[in-house]
């Protein structure tokens, strides 16, 4: 046995000298995404981390979409009601026009019919009639310019939704892509012990048999 290991006071330099080995060459290899202020777990293989991290990414994608929809869902709700309204609105128009082309219509063959029945053009009926048809007539194009405006009312409302859901899908995919695998950076870092953390127990000295073989080398017995 070599001389050092008989005495025992030399076990305390030895110590010292696997403590500073330890401390020097032995580090403990690690993940982090800064970005998630996640750092993977000793033992934990760089696949599981990855995985871990874009389960994080969905929590919080899903986190931020629910918020989006959230400040996007009033405005797109208040856009649907008055496109909604507004086409009733036409389809009242249309309805009221339609009505007064056939009241106008009805004067019509009502005067003419009352003249090819014999009675006097000047009459006072004839003539009481075909002012009403008169009147009925003028409000014909009245109702078809209401029809109108309501109609670009309907178009001018539908744009400002077309506007709004476009916008809600660009901030959304925006978004989406900022909680990409992709988007975070992945570091890999040593941790060293510190020399304070450094316990070491008992030392002691173990002997294994070992023998020569015909060829010279020595190996386990």
């Amino acid at each position: 046995m070599p001389t050092a290991a008989t005495r025992k006071q030399n076990a305390e330099g030895w110590k010292k000298t696997l403590t500073a080995h330890l401390y020097q060459n032995v580090t403990l290899d690690l993940l982090s995404c800064p970005a998630l202020k996640l750092a993977s777990k000793p033992g934990e293989s760089e696949g599981d981390f990855q995985a871990r991290v874009a389960q994080t990414l969905r929590e919080k994608r899903d986190v931020e979409v629910a918020k989006l929809k959230t400040k996007y869902a009033p405005k797109l709700q208040t856009l649907n009601d008055q496109v909604r309204r507004a086409q009733e609105k036409v389809e009242r128009e249309k309805a009221q026009a339609g009505q007064q082309k056939m009241q106008t219509a009805l004067n019509v063959g009502a005067t003419i019919l009352g003249a090819l029945m014999g009675r006097r053009m000047a009459s006072a009926s004839n003539l009481g009639r075909a002012t009403s048809t008169l009147r009925s007539a003028s409000k014909i194009g009245k109702e078809a310019d209401d029809v109108a405006r309501a109609g670009e009312s309907v178009a001018v409302l539908e744009e400002r939704l077309k506007a709004l859901e476009q916008q809600f899908e660009q901030e959304s995919t925006a978004l989406q892509g900022q909680f990409e695998p992709g988007a975070v950076e992945i570091t890999k870092a040593q941790v060293r012990p510190r020399k304070s953390d450094i316990m070491i127990g008992q030392v002691g000295l173990c002997w294994t048999p070992w023998k020569k073989g015909a060829d010279g080398l020595v190996e386990p017995a």
